[in-house]
């Protein structure tokens, strides 16, 4: 009789473990549903408080439908938008926190549809304009999810040269830059063409344009090389239509050149590639368009090189600018030159970018000027 007391005993005890576990995982998944369900309603909440703001102020274009003939703010206007958008961003926020990196298939979906909504208003300039005066303000991840959506949703390359899309861009970037500083409409063409072509691999050459009302007219635009043997990328230019300046675009183009050069890294199998190098302008006459170009440079995290540099004319005969050569590393990556690296730099963009030989009297100066440093610095 004891010993199947025993038996039973043993039993009982073995099968209350699973029981006990299973009951254990129902509880906790209960209790886990609780919360997403609490979450859930915090973020309806917050979204129909959002919903009851678009209500009460239709004069404000901040409901998901854009007005069709939107009116002109008045200064009091543009300050309620401003503060409108900022909530939206705080419930734009919370929706990333939440669903963001989850593995569960239904809060995929969720996000999803949380991604889609946010789409809808990127492509809109007062809330490009909200984002860029109250973004900063935002969890740096939140800040970063938002800089590459902006990107993947506005930035698109023309890849045919025979489209309308970059005859627009033609005309933006004749009336930006004065002939003995832009390339002719042929060299433009030929680089898109050999591009397209695979006869630039290993390097390659991109035009990334921005077109807010999602027509052929194109209001922003950038051209970049990736070089293979530098392992990084050169922008040529970057330009937005004058009338849509300081809501952002700049910023919103530069990242998308800055995925570009990365995707070509990738593609050549070279890991993180070292930066993005430009040419901007010295603020010798302090005008107030080269000091605003100087500061947008830096809130790119694009500083000059303590080298001197010699930007060669794209005209025959003609002199060299007096420009610098600007760094922008990538993550991760050093914010200086070694000597080795920075002498490599000046070779390559001025053999893939220029096609300029060794023996070219301004990549000489140029490379005597970085000769002996060991360490390249940005200033």
């Amino acid at each position: 009789m004891e010993t199947w007391l025993r038996i039973l005993y043993y039993i009982v005890f073995i099968l209350g473990i699973p029981i006990g576990l299973i009951r254990y995982w129902l509880t906790k998944r209960k209790e886990q549903r609780g919360r997403d369900d609490a979450t859930f309603d915090a973020l309806d909440h917050k979204f129909m408080e959002f919903q009851r703001l678009c209500l009460d102020f239709p004069e404000l274009d901040i409901f998901d439908v854009p007005d069709k003939n939107a009116k002109d703010k008045n200064e009091f206007q543009r300050k309620q938008e401003l503060i409108a958008f900022t909530f939206l961003f705080s419930i734009f926020e919370r929706a990333h926190r939440t669903y963001k990196d989850v593995s569960k298939k239904s809060k995929k979906i969720e996000w999803t549809g949380w991604q889609e909504y946010i789409q809808q208003f990127c492509v809109r300039e007062n809330f490009l304009n909200a984002w860029k005066e109250s973004g900063r303000t935002f969890n740096s991840d939140f800040q970063n999810y938002m800089q590459n959506l902006l990107a993947d949703t506005l930035v698109r390359e023309i890849k045919d040269v025979k489209s309308t899309e970059f005859n627009s861009f033609i005309k933006l970037y004749i009336n930006s830059f004065p002939e003995g500083e832009r390339e002719t409409t042929e060299a433009l063409s030929d680089w898109i063409l050999r591009s397209s072509k695979g006869e630039l691999y290993p390097d390659n050459y991109h035009m990334l344009v921005i077109s807010l009302k999602q027509s052929n007219k194109i209001e922003a635009g950038a051209l970049c090389h990736y070089i293979s043997a530098l392992n990084g990328g050169f922008l040529g230019y970057l330009v937005v239509e004058p009338n849509i300046r300081n809501i952002g675009l700049g910023q919103i183009l530069f990242n998308g050149v800055i995925k570009v050069i990365e995707m070509d890294s990738k593609r050549n199998r070279q890991g993180v590639p070292l930066g993005i190098f430009a040419e901007i302008d010295k603020a010798q006459d302090n005008t107030q368009d080269i000091l605003r170009r100087l500061q947008f440079w830096r809130k790119c995290n694009m500083l000059p090189l303590d080298i001197e540099w010699k930007y060669p004319r794209l005209h025959t005969g003609e002199g060299p600018l007096n420009m610098y050569l600007a760094f922008c590393p990538y993550r991760n990556r050093p914010d200086y030159l070694t000597e080795k690296k920075a002498e490599l730099a000046v070779r390559s963009i001025y053999d893939s970018v220029y096609r300029k030989k060794e023996d070219d009297q301004n990549l000489i100066e140029v490379i005597k000027s970085v000769t002996g440093k060991k360490i390249v610095r940005r200033f």
